[in-house]
């Protein structure tokens, strides 16, 4: 019995503490559904971008719905894509210390929609396009990583192993999110607007 007691105090207490810790973003009232576009018809890019932005319209006016966002992957449902990459002006360091980052590929109402917070700079808009200057926005633990006593806006990254992604700018930073599980550390995380990053896969939320 009293290691029975014991056993249940311990898993409580971790419960506890689990309920306490953020997650980064807010899961309240959010329904997600995972979309693969795939397949001859969604095969281009553009066929996908173009898809991807009528579902968000349409879906934006259905009653009760405040924010529509979209994203290859969402927080707690594991690591998955990421790059390694180096800051534009600073030296690079050896290729097997080079940094890695998560990447994740975001419509502009994203961060709203999952309830990060922008710290600083903007969010993505429409006018983030695949014909537009590359732009990417970072959470604050690569930004005081790589800019401890600095402003990381108008900063850049050059991503190494995402094709057609040059020197990318920094335009925003946006709070840390949990990415494997509610106790595992943050990790460096980069978002790209959607449609310079339209990956096969997407998951939106309303």
């Amino acid at each position: 019995s009293v290691v029975v007691l014991i056993g249940a105090g311990l898993l409580i207490r971790s419960f506890v503490r689990l309920r306490s810790t953020d997650p980064g973003f807010q899961p309240s009232g959010v329904l997600t559904f995972r979309l693969l576009l795939g397949g001859n018809r969604n095969a281009s890019p553009a066929r996908r971008i173009s898809f991807v932005r009528q579902v968000g319209e349409r879906m934006a006016e259905l009653p009760g719905v405040r924010a529509v966002g979209g994203a290859n992957w969402l927080p707690l449902t594991g690591l998955y894509g990421g790059t390694t990459f180096t800051v534009d002006g600073q030296p690079a360091p050896p290729t097997d210390q080079r940094p890695v980052g998560l990447i994740r590929s975001v419509t502009p109402s994203y961060f709203r929609a999952m309830g990060i917070p922008l710290v600083a700079g903007r969010e993505f808009t429409d006018s983030d396009t695949v014909e537009s200057p590359p732009v990417i926005i970072v959470n604050q633990m690569l930004a005081k990583r790589f800019w401890p006593q600095g402003q990381p806006l108008g900063g850049h990254l050059v991503l190494l192993d995402v094709a057609n992604r040059p020197v990318t700018e920094i335009v925003g930073v946006v709070g840390d999110v949990k990415s494997e599980g509610i106790e595992n550390e943050d990790r460096p995380t980069i978002y790209g607007p959607y449609p310079q990053l339209p990956f096969v896969t997407i998951v939106l939320v309303l």
